[in-house]
């Protein structure tokens, strides 16, 4: 079983150009110079325009705060904390307003051409089960994951748990407190999986 952690407490803030905030890269997946697929963590501190990401496909949640409304279009949308994550196409770039003061987000970026992803909210209590054989759970708590029944790895915090050989495994989100933990599964397709 091969389950990788990444802490999110264990990562250096990258600063945005534009002073509006910082970045945490939990996974860039496979490597920073080709990635398909990015995961990772924005400490939003002022509004401002989300920068332009043509070509990707992006999905958005709340981790801490109030949260934020996102100007697409002609379109507002609010994300507030609880909420289920936005998916939305990154060439729209949307404007970002805070709600109630600094916020703190989970992104989920997937290049259109490198295959198809999904992220949506934790069920406690219930087993996840895809076809995919890459998986991840973002836990914005601390957790265990159960795999298969068995305890295959925690997070002390924020943080990620991965595999790219999960294939049909049951996956399970476990707080290892007796308070209530929110997690997103996330699962990625590549292409050439998508193929006959």
């Amino acid at each position: 079983m091969s389950i990788h952690v990444v802490e999110l407490e264990r990562i250096a803030p990258m600063p945005w150009k534009n002073g509006g905030g910082a970045t945490r890269d939990l996974l860039v997946w496979p490597d920073a110079n080709g990635w398909q697929l990015r995961i990772s963590v924005a400490e939003i501190e002022r509004d401002g325009p989300f920068s332009d990401f043509s070509g990707i496909e992006r999905w958005f949640a709340v981790l801490h705060g109030a949260g934020v409304a996102l100007q697409m279009g002609g379109e507002l949308y609010e994300i507030r904390r609880g909420a289920p994550p936005l998916q939305f196409d990154g060439a729209l770039a949307p404007m970002c307003s805070l709600l109630d003061g600094p916020t703190t987000d989970i992104n989920l970026m997937v290049r259109h051409d490198a295959g198809k992803a999904r992220m949506h909210d934790v069920q406690p209590g219930t087993d996840w089960v895809t076809r995919s054989a890459w998986r991840a759970l973002v836990a914005a708590d601390p957790v265990h994951l159960v795999v298969d029944g068995q305890l295959a790895a925690g997070t002390h915090g924020t943080g990620l748990l991965w595999s790219a050989n999960a294939s049909g495994q049951h996956w399970r989100m476990r707080p290892q407190q007796p308070v209530h933990a929110r997690g997103w599964w996330i699962e990625f397709r590549p292409r050439h999986e998508d193929k006959p």
